[in-house]
């Protein structure tokens, strides 16, 4: 194995993290099966979009009303045995959604409440899911862990969709369901063979409302926090809908059918592949901030380049490179998090962290929506585009802002002490779907 290749896959080299990995993978293409089957057949029973909207709110919303539980929690219990009963309890009722079709029980209410029940387990998890790989890996290999993990997530992303659809074609609906309640065992597989060690672990004191108090006075102080939440903010505003938008290229722009619409969004997956080894072999070299801006400069370009497209093969190559840079910004803002957070605050601020996604991702898909049947989808992603350079350009001009993205907090490895100010510093050799 070369170098290059060897750096960008370091991570792998812990027995605990394969683990994790592998499962992960498992589990995201049965839920992206999913993913792709619920809206088809919720507007199949219903012929209402907004059922089809009510079911993303039904799986996003549960992030924003149990942050401040979600996050304490993370800090305050064992994060694999989180995990794992979070992936048992969601593998239990994707087979209730299996269950239910089998049963003709096809309610569309039915099936929004177990998938909304879903979203409540999930999103009550995910900050100890995010926080537990710190616990699988080395320090110095945490960057290339969480790109390989936001990795798996986007291979899920362009296998698992195309995997569903012919699934759902050939099947129906409820082997679609029963293959996602079969990919959990993945995980809790995994989950279950993992060996850690939290060490000097000190859970919160205080309720629970008080924790999350703590994690948003610690945040803002935190310059280097701040903005990576303010680039998260505009990539979800911004950035990620514009893969939302596919389905519109693919109709209006590209004049293609299913089988190239596949290819289209397939192409935004394997570019974040593609993205995610660069990462990994650039990761010892440069800093995160410059890493940061560079992507963040690629990501408005390829946006720009992608709306004023008209021809399908350089729509593919732009889409690709959206992946790539995508994966790139998610990977620096959260090892950034991670590598500046102490210990026993970790699990809070990635919870405002996944809040910050989670609001500013679907009332951007909502808006470039809204605005795409207006002007058309290339018009709206270009201005997209161009919005996303201005933050490039606030990168650019600021480069003392970029730069608290390098910064380590003393405590951000496993303590159990009090935190004390990150201290200033390059940081380009620390290295963190589902993400």
């Amino acid at each position: 194995m070369s170098g290059g290749l060897r750096q960008s896959a370091s991570a792998f080299g812990s027995r605990n993290f394969r683990l994790f990995w592998s499962g992960a993978l498992v589990s995201s293409i049965g839920t992206w099966m999913q993913n792709i089957t619920v809206p088809y057949v919720l507007y199949q029973l219903t012929h209402q979009g907004l059922w089809v909207g009510l079911a993303v709110v039904a799986q996003i919303l549960p992030s924003v009303l149990l942050a401040p539980h979600s996050g304490s929690f993370a800090d305050r219990l064992d994060r694999r045995r989180m995990a794992l009963v979070a992936q048992c309890t969601q593998g239990l009722l994707a087979l209730g959604l299996w269950a239910a079709w089998e049963g003709h029980l096809r309610s569309p209410g039915l099936l929004l409440a177990l998938v909304g029940m879903g979203g409540v387990v999930w999103m009550g998890v995910q900050p100890a899911w995010q926080a537990l790989v710190t616990d699988l890996v080395p320090k110095e290999d945490l960057l290339n862990a969480i790109t390989l993990n936001s990795a798996q997530a986007n291979a899920a992303r362009a296998v698992g969709p195309a995997i569903g659809g012919i699934v759902l074609g050939a099947f129906g609906p409820s082997w679609a369901f029963l293959l996602n309640a079969i990919s959990f065992g993945g995980p809790v597989v995994a989950l279950a063979l993992i060996r850690t060690s939290r060490a000097g672990h000190q859970a919160p004191e205080g309720r629970v409302l008080q924790q999350f108090r703590e994690a948003i006075a610690y945040s803002r102080h935190q310059r280097g926090i701040l903005v990576a939440f303010v680039l998260t903010a505009v990539s979800g505003l911004l950035g990620y809908p514009v893969f939302q938008l596919a389905p519109l290229f693919a109709k209006r722009v590209y004049h293609v059918g299913p089988s190239l619409y596949g290819a289209l969004t397939g192409s935004f997956g394997f570019g974040a592949i593609l993205g995610a080894v660069a990462l990994g072999a650039a990761s010892a070299r440069h800093a995160r901030s410059r890493m940061a801006t560079v992507a963040t400069v690629v990501f408005s370009g390829a946006m720009i380049g992608f709306g004023l497209d008209r021809a399908f093969v350089p729509g593919l190559v732009l889409l690709g490179l959206i992946g790539a840079a995508s994966l790139s910004v998610v990977a620096m803002v959260n090892t950034s998090i991670q590598t500046q957070v102490p210990e026993r605050l970790r699990g809070r601020v990635l919870g405002l962290w996944i809040v910050c996604y989670n609001l500013s991702y679907p009332a951007g898909a909502l808006g470039m929506g809204a605005l795409a049947d207006r002007i058309g989808p290339g018009p709206t992603v270009t201005i997209a585009g161009v919005g996303m350079g201005l933050a490039a350009l606030w990168l650019l001009l600021r480069p003392d802002l970029a730069r608290t993205l390098d910064e380590r907090g003393a405590s951000a490895a496993p303590t159990g002490g009090a935190d004390p100010q990150p201290s200033s510093g390059d940081g380009s050799k620390v290295g963190k779907s589902r993400t």
